[in-house]
């Protein structure tokens, strides 16, 4: 499968360079067609200037991580869309391909991802210019002079838009087997306030193609804001999950049998979601996030309780029910986790209305909850814990059947076990003795 992955996604960077090199030809054309002003010397200062700007600013652009794919916030565009509809499409095409090669280099990125963010860019760059040039007919009035060229300049910026956005959703999906679309819908909110602010200030910096450089110097120092607020944003949403997430994990270790186990459950649902394929990426992607910190809850429980060997008597038991209660109250003042908040309350919930803490059953738990327990007890049962040492994988599986209906969704197991047997031969049964039953009492 990954395979197949890789060589869609080569076939993909392939298609758009070709497409790049398409895009290319036709904006030659063109420009040999007569009906573009001259550029003047003033024009070339004007355009270097344009991309020396955009090429030590996008030097630092901002990663928009989800947990599948990350996006990148950068301000180039808006001086792309102002070189390309006030200079025609070549000189788009040139400054987008230049100063994308180089911050892409400076980057040190991978080949594959360096060839198609270039040729992204040339290609949408190239196909706004050309739009607007069809609209328009000639370059010889200013962009923005006349009702004419501003709506020929505003439908040039969405074709910007347009097809920015279905190239880098068309990659990604192909490169990690979703849909397009589905991608396209996931990225959108990251990407709402570039695609907001960055086209009008470019329309905008058409406007000064009669003016002098030092005045396109002054026009880009707007780019700064929305690239100085998406910093902070982000800098601000990545530390509140980070954060979380290593309280997560020091709940984790505070008992060395538990290590890792966060992180384990968040990979087995990641994989339970890929194998039922009919979540929406946006809920996966919550899902995933929630069964991360699942247990946060669990620093307020003590130690005496928490690390207990043996039986927990009723009091004992009570206090580590409250743990999912407790981890929701944490997730509910942070934003970030406001689509995630009833997977963490209801991941010990049962399928036949027996969990806790609210007792609700079957489809009333939310599907993000029904997987989550799922992917819990797998790894609880698969791993020492003081009251019970581990399962071997297939009596793991015996046991996810065994309490399909009851503990468990029964499509979910049915996908979990499909993956597990996918992944893992056959293990002999002889090969640890029988562990009792970890998931009819489900506290961990």
């Amino acid at each position: 499968m990954i395979r197949d992955r890789q060589r869609a996604t080569n076939v993909a960077i392939l298609a758009v360079f070709c497409l790049a090199v398409a895009t290319t030809i036709e904006a030659v054309a063109q420009a040999s067609d007569g009906r573009f002003r001259p550029l003047r010397f003033v024009d070339f200062v004007v355009i270097i200037v344009m991309f020396l700007t955009v090429t030590l600013i996008d030097l630092v652009k901002i990663s928009v991580p989800q947990t599948t794919f990350n996006s990148i916030f950068g301000v180039g565009g808006a001086a792309f869309v102002a070189t390309t509809i006030g200079y025609g499409a070549i000189a788009g095409i040139i400054v987008a391909g230049i100063s994308t090669l180089v911050a892409e280099l400076f980057a040190r990125r991978e080949f594959q991802k360096l060839v198609f963010n270039v040729t992204q860019l040339i290609v949408t760059a190239g196909l706004a210019g050309i739009t607007y040039q069809a609209l328009v007919g000639d370059t010889t009035h200013v962009p923005l002079s006349s009702t004419k060229t501003a709506i020929a300049a505003l439908i040039a910026s969405l074709v910007y838009l347009a097809v920015n956005n279905i190239l880098f959703s068309f990659m990604v999906g192909t490169a990690i087997g979703k849909s397009p679309v589905t991608i396209f819908l996931a990225n959108a909110p990251g990407s709402l306030l570039q695609n907001i602010t960055l086209p009008p200030i470019g329309l905008l910096l058409t406007t000064v193609r009669e003016l002098s450089p030092l005045t396109v110097l002054i026009a880009l120092i707007p780019l700064l804001g929305p690239y100085i607020a998406m910093r902070g944003y982000r800098e601000i949403q990545l530390q509140i999950q980070r954060t979380i997430e290593a309280l997560a994990d020091t709940v984790d270790r505070r008992d060395i049998t538990t290590a890792q186990h966060s992180e384990r459950v968040a990979n087995y649902t990641r994989q339970i979601i890929d194998e039922l394929g009919t979540i929406r990426f946006a809920e996966a992607e919550a899902i995933i996030l929630a069964a991360r910190v699942h247990d946060l809850g669990k620093i307020a429980i003590p130690d005496a309780v928490l690390l207990k060997p043996g039986k927990l008597d009723e009091g004992e038991y009570w206090l580590m029910r409250q743990h999912p209660v407790a981890g929701d109250d944490i997730l509910q003042k942070l934003s970030i986790y406001k689509d995630s908040l009833g997977v963490v309350r209801h991941h010990h919930e049962r399928y036949d209305g027996r969990g806790y803490p609210d007792g609700i059953m079957g489809e009333e738990i939310p599907l993000g909850a029904r997987i989550v327990s799922v992917a819990d007890s797998y790894d609880v049962m698969t791993s020492d814990r003081p009251y019970a040492r581990a399962r071997t994988i297939s009596e793991g599986i015996e046991e996810l059947i065994a309490c399909k209906g009851t503990h468990f969704d029964p499509k979910i197991v049915d996908a979990f076990v499909r993956v597990l047997n996918r992944q893992h031969a056959p293990e002999s049964s002889a090969q640890r003795a029988p562990a009792p039953s970890v998931v009819s009492a489900p506290v961990a």
